[in-house]
């Protein structure tokens, strides 16, 4: 029997996690890693470390990409205390999460826990909403924000960054440079048109994803894939088990309407830093940083 394409979001089902976790983790072209590690390094080793945790919170963490590649740095720099830093990453889908918490085994001294949440209420998720603690380093990687398309969602981000930060801590968001200040409407899929990739996790899975098209309606940029799940038998035939469809809505953003939006929730603009593919907005709450003494 064939399988049913279904209607889905790009990451709601078990397949997609993992094809996500496939094709993602340790991609070449992404080069983000080595921004936050910076800062994450910088942040650290600029303070005077007590009995208190440094926090970081990795927001739309998706399958751990980011944290995991942030702990493995942490665990190999001797200058940087591993067990001084907690590690937080949320998610809306739990697939995601699942395939997080199982893709790989983190080092024993990484302290670590996984909260299923929007980016648009952070200070409602656990443990921010039942305990004072506030974050020193908040990441939103790999064009998160472009993602917020409903009306207010962008504001209703930003105004939750500003109550779960403590003063002086830093906000790394991304945007995904070709859907930011855009000239005229002929804007490719910026996340490339066929691929092909074998699962890391599961036997003889394969997944092929293609582009159905593009359309700009207002400031959304409409990206339609068609994705397949595919079971390869050991004579090298092939079975397709789940075929899904996306239309995914992605925000068009300038870097004047972003910069308006930072300071109507409080937050300060720094600067700006340079990732293949993305731009990276760093945020700062206002106030001094705390000293870990």
């Amino acid at each position: 029997m064939a399988a049913v394409e279904h209607q889905r979001g790009y990451y709601d089902s078990a397949y997609l996690a993992d094809y996500y976790e496939s094709l993602w983790t340790e991609h070449p072209a992404l080069t983000d890693i080595e921004v936050y590690w910076q800062y994450l390094k910088g942040a650290m080793l600029s303070k005077h470390r007590g009995n208190d945790h440094f926090v970081l919170l990795d927001v739309g963490t998706g399958t751990g990409r980011v944290m995991n590649s942030l702990i493995a740095k942490a665990g190999d720099d001797p200058a940087i205390p591993l067990a001084m830093i907690q590690f937080i990453g949320i998610d809306k889908s739990p697939y995601m999460l699942e395939c997080a918490r199982s893709a790989k085994k983190l080092l024993p001294d990484a302290n670590v826990s996984w909260f299923e949440g929007t980016a648009t209420a952070l200070q409602n998720i656990n443990p921010f909403a039942d305990s004072p603690m506030k974050v020193d380093l908040l990441i939103f990687a790999f064009s998160g924000i472009n993602h917020l398309h409903l009306p207010g969602e962008i504001d209703q981000f930003l105004a939750s960054v500003e109550q779960v930060l403590r003063p002086g801590g830093l906000a790394l968001v991304s945007v995904c440079e070709p859907l930011l200040d855009v000239r005229g409407s002929n804007i490719p899929n910026p996340y490339g048109k066929v691929k092909e990739v074998k699962s890391k996790h599961l036997e003889r899975i394969l997944y092929r994803e293609r582009d159905t098209g593009q359309k700009i309606d207002g400031d959304l940029f409409i990206n339609s894939l068609k994705t397949e799940v595919v079971r390869v038998a050991t004579d090298g035939s092939e079975q397709i088990i789940e075929r899904n469809k996306h239309d995914i809505p992605l925000k068009l953003l300038t870097r004047e309407t972003v910069c308006e939006r930072i300071a109507m929730a409080g937050l300060h603009f720094l600067r700006e830093e340079d990732s293949m593919e993305e731009t990276i907005f760093v945020l700062e709450k206002a106030g001094t940083s705390r000293t870990f003494s």
